[in-house]
């Protein structure tokens, strides 16, 4: 995966986060392209060690540690592992915590940059080629 988008990005210039988005989508085509699933700043939510106090796939001395881990996933309430990439899928074998699901989310608002900042970025807009990009940048919030 790393190889086929570091050989796509060295052919295009990317000025915001969703431009990566598209590179990724479209580095490989066959046998599919890659899924990309984009975030904003309000979907990260704060768990803060609730249902698993360790993500250690292993318990003893000679079991596997955290660094260890290939691929960690979370789904429908269940965290699987792989310790290698062509593992199959295994569930993480720690005890769920019985919580009540109240969940905080880690940001109310989209993060500000400083004025100074947003001075600097507005004034390499000149550069910049798309429409797209400079109504991103244009958009940001700040001081």
């Amino acid at each position: 995966m790393h190889s086929t988008i570091e050989r796509n990005i060295q052919m295009i210039d990317i000025f915001t986060p969703t431009e990566y988005a598209v590179l990724f989508r479209t580095s490989r085509k066959r046998p599919f392209p890659y899924t990309v699933f984009e975030i904003e700043y309000h979907h990260p939510v704060k768990l803060g060690g609730q249902y698993f106090t360790s993500i250690r796939p292993g318990k003893g001395k000679g079991d596997p540690t955290v660094g260890d881990l290939k691929a960690i996933r979370y789904e429908r309430g269940e965290v699987q592992y792989k310790l290698s990439h062509n593992d199959d899928w295994e569930m993480l074998p720690q005890r769920v915590r019985e919580v009540e699901l109240d969940t905080l989310q880690l940001f109310h608002q989209q993060s500000q940059i400083t004025q100074r900042k947003f001075q600097d970025v507005v004034s390499m807009l000149s550069i910049m080629p798309t429409v797209h990009a400079k109504r991103y940048f244009e958009n940001l919030p700040h001081d």
